[in-house]
C-alpha cells in the first residue's frame, strides 16, 4: 500500500502504545501529534518521522494528513475535535473515543466527513490487542484499507457492520484487559494469604493466565472444553469453581457489561 501521514491528537496511555507500534511500520511516512503538555517526545527521540507539537499551530504548514486520528478522553472531545474540521475533505477522522457516535463526530466535522472508529485495547503496547473497527458510508476503499493496516499493526482487527455491536463489544475487548488484570491481583493476594512471598505470588498468577490464554490460542478447542478438562468430578478445581459460580458468575459478568454499556452511553451524551 502506499505510505500514510497521519496526525494524532492526544497521547495518553492508549495514544501513545498506538502510536509506538505505528512508528515501527514501513507504512507511516510521517506523523505529527498534538500533545499540550508535551510529555510523551523523549518516549519516542528514537522515530524520525514522529514530530510533536503543543498545537495545530505548531504543525508544519504544508503538512496534509491522510488521517488526523482522535485519542483523547470522549469527556474532553467536543472543544478539541471542533479544532479540526479543516481537513474533512482531505482526509479520514479515524476516532479511538469511547462513546462517540459518528452522529456526534458529523454534527461537528461534517456529515459528508469520512469516518472510522477503532476500539483498541492496551495489549497494543506488544502488537497484540483485539481491535474492533467500522466506518460509515462516505469512508473510501483506500481508507479503510488505511485504518485495516493501522488496526493490525496493534494486533487483530475485526471489521464490524454496525456502531451498535462495536458499542457493544468495546467493554468485552476494551476494557477486558482490566478483567484479566483484576484476577491476576486476586489469584496473587490469595497466594500471599497462603504464605508465598510477592514475587512467587506474582510468578504463579501472571503463568497460569499466560499459560492458558496460550492453550485457547494455539487450539480449536472451546474455553468450555478445556475448563472441563481441568474439572475432573469431585476434584478441587470443581469445588472452587462451585463457589465462584455461587451465583453464576456469567450473570455478574452479564451486569458488569451493561454497566460498562450504560457508562459509554452516558459519555456519548
Amino acid at each position: 500500500m502506499t505510505t500514510i501521514k497521519l496526525l494524532q491528537v492526544g497521547c495518553g496511555n492508549m495514544g501513545s502504545a498506538m502510536l509506538k507500534a505505528w512508528a515501527r511500520c514501513d507504512f507511516l511516512q510521517e506523523a505529527w501529534v498534538i500533545q499540550p503538555s508535551l510529555t510523551a517526545p523523549a518516549a519516542f527521540a528514537e522515530y524520525s518521522n514522529v514530530h510533536f507539537a503543543a498545537a495545530l499551530s505548531g504543525v508544519r504548514e504544508d503538512f496534509i494528513p491522510d488521517l488526523v486520528v482522535f485519542a483523547v478522553k470522549p469527556q474532553t472531545a467536543a472543544p478539541i475535535v471542533a479544532h479540526y474540521t479543516q481537513f474533512k475533505t482531505e482526509c479520514l477522522y479515524l476516532s479511538v473515543m469511547s462513546g462517540i457516535s459518528f452522529k456526534w463526530l458529523g454534527n461537528i466535522l461534517g456529515g459528508e466527513s469520512a469516518f472510522v472508529r477503532l476500539m483498541p485495547n492496551l495489549a497494543a503496547k506488544l502488537g497484540q490487542s483485539m481491535s474492533l473497527a467500522v466506518s460509515n458510508d462516505h469512508a473510501t476503499p483506500r481508507q479503510r484499507e488505511m485504518a485495516n493496516h493501522l488496526g493490525k499493526a496493534l494486533g487483530s482487527i475485526l471489521w464490524l457492520d454496525s456502531e451498535h455491536l462495536l458499542e457493544a463489544g468495546t467493554p468485552i475487548s476494551g476494557s477486558g484487559p482490566a478483567y484479566y488484570f483484576l484476577l491476576t491481583e486476586c489469584l496473587e493476594q490469595a497466594a500471599i494469604d497462603l504464605g508465598f512471598g510477592k514475587d512467587a505470588a506474582k510468578q504463579l498468577a501472571e503463568q497460569t493466565l499466560l499459560g492458558s490464554a496460550l492453550l485457547l490460542q494455539n487450539s480449536d478447542q472451546s474455553a468450555e472444553n478445556f475448563r472441563q478438562q481441568v474439572s475432573s468430578k469431585g476434584g478441587i478445581t470443581l469445588a472452587a469453581l462451585e463457589v465462584l459460580n455461587q451465583p453464576p458468575l456469567v450473570d455478574k459478568v452479564k451486569l458488569a457489561i451493561a454497566a460498562a454499556i450504560k457508562r459509554e452511553q452516558e459519555l456519548a451524551q
